[in-house]
């Protein structure tokens, strides 16, 4: 075994937890490069999005969650400074067509939520 060899037995990839979905269930209105960073984090389960500015992180996100609600049921939670609240709630309604996310600012009101994300 060369040196080569030896550092790539020592690599361990993490596994995949999460599930597979075809490009046309993804939202419409998503470039490719953002659907196929939706179908990698749905696949991988536990994955982030370390993308550079511009390139459709929140889009992605919201995507993401509604693709997790649909495949699982239950909720979404995204954790966000309030700078960047409007930014998500514009994104999530004009450009996906989706409900307007909830906002919510104690424990009391995430169990109280009645939206999905």
């Amino acid at each position: 075994m060369n040196y080569k060899e030896f550092l790539k037995s020592k690599i361990e990839l993490a596994t995949d937890s999460g599930f597979d979905i075809s490009t046309e269930k993804i939202n419409k209105a998503l470039l490719p490069h953002q659907k196929d960073a939706v179908k990698w984090a749905l696949k991988g389960g536990r994955r982030a999005l370390f993308e550079s500015f511009g390139l459709g992180k929140t889009v992605q996100e919201i995507e993401f969650c509604y693709q997790a609600i649909k495949y699982e049921g239950g909720k979404a939670l995204i954790v966000l400074p309030l700078g960047v609240k409007q930014e998500f709630t514009k994104d999530a309604v004009n450009i996906l067509g989706y409900d307007k996310p909830i906002y919510c600012r104690t424990m009391q009101e995430v169990k109280d939520c009645t939206g999905d994300i």
